[in-house]
Protein backbone atom coordinates (compact mmCIF):
# COMPACT_ATOMS: atom_id res chain seq x y z
CA UNK A 1 0.00 0.00 0.00
CA UNK A 2 0.98 3.12 -0.69
CA UNK A 3 0.30 7.09 0.67
CA UNK A 4 -1.41 8.10 -2.61
CA UNK A 5 -3.13 4.26 -2.93
CA UNK A 6 -4.43 5.26 1.63
CA UNK A 7 -5.39 8.51 0.80
CA UNK A 8 -7.74 7.84 -2.41
CA UNK A 9 -9.27 4.91 0.00
CA UNK A 10 -9.92 7.07 2.21
CA UNK A 11 -11.06 10.26 0.22
CA UNK A 12 -13.57 7.65 -1.69
CA UNK A 13 -14.60 6.12 2.25
CA UNK A 14 -15.22 9.55 3.90
CA UNK A 15 -17.14 11.10 0.92
CA UNK A 16 -20.12 8.78 1.04
CA UNK A 17 -22.84 9.89 3.99
CA UNK A 18 -24.12 6.53 4.10
CA UNK A 19 -20.50 5.26 5.93
CA UNK A 20 -20.68 7.78 8.53
CA UNK A 21 -19.71 6.43 11.74
CA UNK A 22 -19.18 2.95 10.09
CA UNK A 23 -16.25 0.66 10.22
CA UNK A 24 -14.81 0.80 6.95
CA UNK A 25 -11.89 -0.85 5.00
CA UNK A 26 -8.85 1.36 3.82
CA UNK A 27 -6.13 -0.40 2.42
CA UNK A 28 -6.40 -4.06 4.27
CA UNK A 29 -7.41 -2.69 7.55
CA UNK A 30 -10.49 -1.61 9.42
CA UNK A 31 -11.09 1.70 11.15
CA UNK A 32 -13.85 3.48 12.21
CA UNK A 33 -14.95 6.79 10.50
CA UNK A 34 -16.79 7.45 13.49
CA UNK A 35 -13.92 10.63 13.87
CA UNK A 36 -14.14 13.34 11.67
CA UNK A 37 -10.21 13.22 11.58
CA UNK A 38 -10.62 11.38 8.60
CA UNK A 39 -12.90 13.00 6.64
CA UNK A 40 -10.16 16.40 7.52
CA UNK A 41 -7.74 14.21 6.54
CA UNK A 42 -8.61 13.46 3.07
CA UNK A 43 -10.17 16.43 2.38
CA UNK A 44 -6.08 18.04 2.96
CA UNK A 45 -4.56 15.17 1.57
CA UNK A 46 -2.88 14.91 5.12
CA UNK A 47 -0.65 17.83 4.19
CA UNK A 48 -0.05 20.93 6.73
CA UNK A 49 -1.81 23.79 6.10
CA UNK A 50 1.02 26.20 6.96
CA UNK A 51 4.15 24.78 6.00
CA UNK A 52 2.88 22.33 2.99
CA UNK A 53 4.72 19.52 4.46
CA UNK A 54 3.47 16.53 2.82
CA UNK A 55 3.17 12.93 4.34
CA UNK A 56 5.30 10.14 3.34
CA UNK A 57 4.94 7.33 6.02
CA UNK A 58 1.33 6.14 6.97
CA UNK A 59 0.77 3.76 10.14
CA UNK A 60 -2.20 1.41 11.36
CA UNK A 61 -1.76 1.57 15.47
CA UNK A 62 -4.38 -0.52 17.35
CA UNK A 63 -6.81 1.56 19.51
CA UNK A 64 -6.36 -0.22 22.99
CA UNK A 65 -10.15 0.68 23.96
CA UNK A 66 -11.14 -1.44 20.71
CA UNK A 67 -9.61 -4.61 20.30
CA UNK A 68 -10.67 -4.87 15.92
CA UNK A 69 -9.93 -1.52 15.40
CA UNK A 70 -7.33 0.48 14.50
CA UNK A 71 -6.13 4.21 14.23
CA UNK A 72 -4.43 5.58 10.78
CA UNK A 73 -1.95 7.90 11.46
CA UNK A 74 0.20 10.23 8.55
CA UNK A 75 3.62 11.08 8.87
CA UNK A 76 6.23 13.44 7.13
CA UNK A 77 10.04 14.70 7.80
CA UNK A 78 10.76 17.92 8.44
CA UNK A 79 14.18 18.78 9.24
CA UNK A 80 15.29 14.78 9.52
CA UNK A 81 12.22 14.35 12.26
CA UNK A 82 9.21 12.22 11.84
CA UNK A 83 6.40 14.39 12.33
CA UNK A 84 3.03 13.57 12.97
CA UNK A 85 0.24 15.23 10.43
CA UNK A 86 -2.26 16.06 13.46
CA UNK A 87 -6.28 17.78 13.12
CA UNK A 88 -6.11 21.25 14.78
CA UNK A 89 -8.56 24.30 15.04
CA UNK A 90 -8.59 27.15 12.87
CA UNK A 91 -10.00 29.34 15.60
CA UNK A 92 -8.65 27.28 18.23
CA UNK A 93 -11.41 25.76 21.24
CA UNK A 94 -10.27 27.65 23.87
CA UNK A 95 -10.60 31.42 21.62
CA UNK A 96 -14.25 30.18 21.06
CA UNK A 97 -13.39 27.80 17.99
CA UNK A 98 -16.06 25.06 17.61
CA UNK A 99 -15.40 21.16 16.38
CA UNK A 100 -17.66 21.69 13.59
CA UNK A 101 -15.37 20.29 10.42
CA UNK A 102 -15.18 24.04 8.94
CA UNK A 103 -12.64 24.61 11.78
CA UNK A 104 -10.55 21.75 11.53
CA UNK A 105 -7.53 21.70 9.33
CA UNK A 106 -4.17 19.33 9.45
CA UNK A 107 -0.85 20.63 10.38
CA UNK A 108 2.03 18.69 11.41
CA UNK A 109 2.87 18.92 14.69
CA UNK A 110 5.65 21.02 14.22
CA UNK A 111 3.36 23.69 13.06
CA UNK A 112 0.91 22.88 15.89
CA UNK A 113 2.80 23.34 18.48
CA UNK A 114 4.28 26.71 17.28
CA UNK A 115 0.58 27.74 16.21
CA UNK A 116 -0.48 26.60 20.16
CA UNK A 117 -3.60 27.85 20.86
CA UNK A 118 -3.42 30.84 18.66
CA UNK A 119 -5.44 31.80 15.87
CA UNK A 120 -2.48 31.19 12.80
CA UNK A 121 -2.89 35.21 11.46
CA UNK A 122 -1.87 36.00 15.04
CA UNK A 123 1.47 33.79 15.00
CA UNK A 124 2.56 35.13 11.63
CA UNK A 125 1.39 31.61 9.80
CA UNK A 126 -0.73 32.13 6.25
CA UNK A 127 -2.93 28.97 6.19
CA UNK A 128 -2.45 27.53 2.62
CA UNK A 129 -6.02 25.82 2.34
CA UNK A 130 -9.19 27.70 1.62
CA UNK A 131 -12.44 26.89 3.46
CA UNK A 132 -15.36 27.25 1.31
CA UNK A 133 -19.01 25.96 2.58
CA UNK A 134 -20.59 24.04 -0.19
CA UNK A 135 -23.75 24.03 -0.83
CA UNK A 136 -25.01 20.88 0.69
CA UNK A 137 -23.63 22.27 4.04
CA UNK A 138 -24.84 26.00 3.32
CA UNK A 139 -28.63 24.44 3.13
CA UNK A 140 -27.98 22.54 6.34
CA UNK A 141 -26.75 25.56 8.23
CA UNK A 142 -29.19 27.92 6.73
CA UNK A 143 -32.32 25.11 7.86
CA UNK A 144 -30.89 25.35 11.16
CA UNK A 145 -30.53 28.72 11.63
CA UNK A 146 -34.48 28.85 10.57
CA UNK A 147 -35.40 26.03 12.70
CA UNK A 148 -33.62 27.96 15.82
CA UNK A 149 -34.39 31.07 14.79
CA UNK A 150 -30.28 32.11 14.40
CA UNK A 151 -28.64 33.99 11.63
CA UNK A 152 -25.89 32.75 9.80
CA UNK A 153 -22.48 34.96 9.53
CA UNK A 154 -19.46 34.22 7.59
CA UNK A 155 -15.79 35.04 8.79
CA UNK A 156 -15.00 37.29 6.01
CA UNK A 157 -10.82 37.19 7.43
CA UNK A 158 -11.16 33.18 8.28
CA UNK A 159 -11.78 32.22 4.31
CA UNK A 160 -15.71 33.04 4.54
CA UNK A 161 -15.86 30.46 7.78
CA UNK A 162 -19.42 30.00 8.67
CA UNK A 163 -21.11 30.98 12.06
CA UNK A 164 -24.17 30.41 13.55
CA UNK A 165 -25.52 33.38 16.44
CA UNK A 166 -28.17 34.95 17.33
CA UNK A 167 -26.67 38.50 16.53
CA UNK A 168 -23.98 39.82 14.35
CA UNK A 169 -22.84 41.42 18.26
CA UNK A 170 -22.52 38.06 19.27
CA UNK A 171 -20.69 36.70 16.36
CA UNK A 172 -18.46 39.95 16.63
CA UNK A 173 -17.84 38.77 20.39
CA UNK A 174 -16.75 35.27 19.65
CA UNK A 175 -14.21 36.85 16.26
CA UNK A 176 -12.79 39.66 18.14
CA UNK A 177 -10.93 41.21 15.35
CA UNK A 178 -12.17 39.87 12.45
CA UNK A 179 -14.38 40.82 9.69
CA UNK A 180 -17.77 39.40 9.84
CA UNK A 181 -20.67 39.43 7.31
CA UNK A 182 -24.44 38.09 7.17
CA UNK A 183 -24.25 35.02 5.02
Amino acid sequence: MTIESILIDLKKQTSNPRLAGKTVRIGDQKISLRNKKYRVLAKYDATCQLCGLKPTEFEFIRNSKKNNRKVLFFYGYKNNLRTEMTIDHIIPHSKGGSNIHYNLTVLCSHCNTIKSNQPAEDVGLNMTGQYVCDTYHEEKLRKICKDYNKQLFKVVSLHGKPFIAENIDYAKKKFPGHQIELW
